[in-house]
């Protein structure tokens, strides 16, 4: 029977009404949420439809584009359709802020109360008016309880009578500029793991949406942990239109010139790609893109014979204090010349706070596990930073002083950028995750010492590119 006849005789039968609405969310969804289906539903939004049905998926986590309407299919539709079926006794919804909270409960509320069709098959809906308030539903003859809160207040223990969050949705918990702060995603990360996830009991069900707002975003790192299969869960991600042009809600946007009007309506083409095509891109310009990056094996360079020398590259910070930078050190193997230089970036470079003792000590014994390898070493020579080289200087270890000359981070970064993109320069294909972050997102990180000790020991590279053996012989 086709979907139309069987609307038809839904609408005439009530019982049958309710029978096929408390079975299946999606007849509840297509009958009592008709005036926000302006276009028929897309296939993705109908895998949206039974994935957050399906009692086996303990652990749901949805990106799609924005405006693809899966706010209003889980944060309203779902949570409404789990309490009036009997199916979940306690809903709890995170957003970022309270503002968003108190939108999503106020559109549940209006279902409650206006929904006509709604309230004549599940209604009427009892409520205590000290009970609804601008966190919190109470429905007392349904024993149910909406609850919905932002990131910022504290939600540990919990409780509706017996009842923990049997059900917890977390939509939009950051936006662009949260995210935008590696100190914002660490405690956000934090959150889920120490409180948000321990919240409910066995059997409930998580739930969390949102568009792409950064690469090492909390829904990122799920999507990471899921697919790694270190995270029992499902992962889906819905761009506007797929790397082959398929278009996935035709029924909305039929054609190519209703992509090109959409996209005319965003004025940064970085938005559009992060928003609508679930591409993760660093705001402004990027000095370093991620396809420039390339990797290497490690045991893969052992067998080369024409290995020059080690360089280490220092960037320090002498300070301890939390607002200050944090020192970083990093690695450089230097083999080849000409067309067959390549510089392999050494892993787990240092990137930590450190008083000048302890970063002296910690390039002496840098220096000392490299054996009897030629080691060259760089000290950025700025301020306080200038004794570091002389005091290994006097210490019997050959070291330099590095010359900013004037030149800022970015002018730095981006003298060195060809040899990243022309794979002169490659990365430990494990170890070089931070720094690879912090050179990719150039500019929004709170950090970016590692980048500064990358371009540093790179730009004073440069010079490889025109040293041949015979003049590296007499050097």
């Amino acid at each position: 029977m086709k979907e139309e006849e069987i609307i038809k005789q839904i609408k005439k039968d009530r019982n049958l009404r309710i029978g096929l609405t408390t079975e299946r969310f999606y007849w509840f969804f297509v009958v009592y949420f008709t005036p926000y289906l302006k276009y028929p539903l897309a296939s993705f939004q109908k895998e949206i439809l039974n994935l957050v049905q399906d009692s086996g998926n303990e652990l749901l986590v949805v990106v799609a584009f924005r405006g693809s309407a899966k706010s209003t299919i889980v944060t309203l539709a779902f949570v409404i359709w789990c309490v009036v079926t009997g199916r979940k006794r306690y809903p709890l919804i995170l957003s970022l802020n309270q503002q968003r909270v108190q939108q999503a409960l106020f559109n549940i509320r209006q279902e409650f109360e206006k929904n006509a069709l709604l309230l004549q098959d599940f209604g009427p809906f009892y409520k205590m008016d000290d009970e609804w308030s601008y966190s919190s539903l109470f429905f007392s003859h349904l024993e149910a309880r909406i609850t919905a809160i932002s990131t910022g207040e504290g939600f540990r223990g919990l409780r509706e009578r017996q009842f923990r969050p049997d059900v917890v949705i977390s939509d939009d918990i950051e936006d662009v500029q949260s995210a935008n702060s590696s100190d914002a995603r660490a405690k956000l990360w934090q959150l889920l793991n120490a409180e948000l996830l321990p919240i409910g009991d066995v059997g409930t069900k998580f739930i969390f949406l949102g568009n792409l707002v950064h690469g090492e975003s909390a829904l990122m790192r799920l999507k990471k942990l899921i697919l790694e299969k270190k995270l029992k869960g499902i992962y889906r991600e819905f761009p506007l239109y797929d790397d082959n042009k398929n278009i996935l809600w035709k029924e909305k946007f039929e054609n190519w010139e209703d992509i090109e009007n959409l996209r005319k309506q965003i004025p940064n083409d970085e938005d559009f790609q992060r928003e609508y095509l679930i591409k993760p891109v660093p705001p402004g310009n990027r000095v370093i893109k991620k396809e420039w990056i390339c990797y290497y094996d490690p045991s893969q360079i052992i067998e080369r014979d024409d290995f020059r020398y080690y360089l280490v590259s220092v960037d320090p910070a002498v300070t301890l204090s939390s607002s200050a930078d944090n020192t970083a050190i990093i690695v450089f193997a230097v083999y080849g010349w000409h067309e067959k230089l390549k510089i392999y970036v050494q892993p787990n470079p240092i990137n930590k706070k450190m008083e000048m003792p302890e970063i002296i000590e910690e390039i002496k014994n840098i220096k000392a596990s490299l054996g009897k390898s030629v080691v060259e070493i760089i000290v950025e020579g700025v301020a306080a930073q200038k004794g570091i080289a002389q005091t290994l200087v006097a210490q019997g270890i050959e070291a330099k002083e590095f010359n900013l000359n004037g030149q800022d981070k970015r002018a730095r970064l981006s003298m060195c950028s060809p040899l990243i993109k022309n794979a002169t320069v490659l990365f430990a294909n494990k170890g070089n995750e931070e720094l690879i972050q912090q050179t990719l997102y150039f500019g929004s990180e709170r950090f970016d010492d590692l980048v500064d000790a990358l371009s540093m020991g790179l730009n004073s590279l440069t010079e490889e590119l025109t040293k041949s053996p015979f003049m590296y012989a007499f050097v």
